[in-house]
């Protein structure tokens, strides 16, 4: 009986071991893959790394934010510059929320959420909503379409981004006040 279950436990074992190396192939060839697509992105462009005219990313302010938004609107050139960085930026395989900080800071985001918020009250600050923006909604949909991205994912992974910029916000400000109550005790 022993000498049976040790026998379905090694075959078991030996399953794993190959379902395990199953999946490193898989993720070695992706990888390739995905390598091989921002190889192709970058020869079909103009250049090497993509340029938005007028525009240095990641936008750090929400003046540039803004400043960007008319332009898309207004000049369907830079549209294009703005939609062809957006596919290039982001690798296939990654989310939104990786590489988010790629096209904008946590700064330059501080006043924006994706419903937006009007009429709030302090403490709170009102915020300007992402979803009404043609850079956070209608330029991603078309740079990402062909990642597969709907309009639903982008969303769900706009609403995700939104949120971890305001978590890293506030570990930072926690940790800035653990480190000034420190000092406090220390003097």
């Amino acid at each position: 009986m022993r000498q049976l279950s040790k026998r379905i436990q090694e075959k078991s074992e030996t399953a794993e071991d190959e379902e395990l190396c199953k999946v490193r192939m898989l993720r070695k060839e992706l990888r390739i893959l995905d390598d091989e697509f921002r190889t192709l992105s970058k020869a079909t462009s103009y250049e090497a790394t993509p340029l938005v005219i007028g525009f240095e990313f990641p936008i750090a302010c929400e003046e540039d934010i803004e400043r960007l938004e008319t332009t898309v609107k207004s000049d369907s050139s830079i549209r294009k510059q703005y939609i062809q960085y957006l596919q290039i930026m982001k690798p296939l395989r990654l989310t939104i929320v990786h590489a988010f900080n790629k096209f904008f800071t946590d700064k330059a985001m501080t006043n924006y959420n994706w419903h937006g918020l009007e009429k709030a009250e302090f403490p709170r600050a009102p915020k300007k909503a992402m979803q009404k923006y043609d850079i956070f909604y209608a330029c991603m949909m078309e740079a990402w379409k062909s990642h597969g991205i709907d309009k639903a994912q982008l969303v769900e992974q706009l609403k995700k981004t939104v949120y971890h910029i305001c978590r890293r916000r506030y570990t930072k400000n926690q940790s800035l006040k653990k480190k000034c109550r420190f000092i406090e005790l220390r003097e």
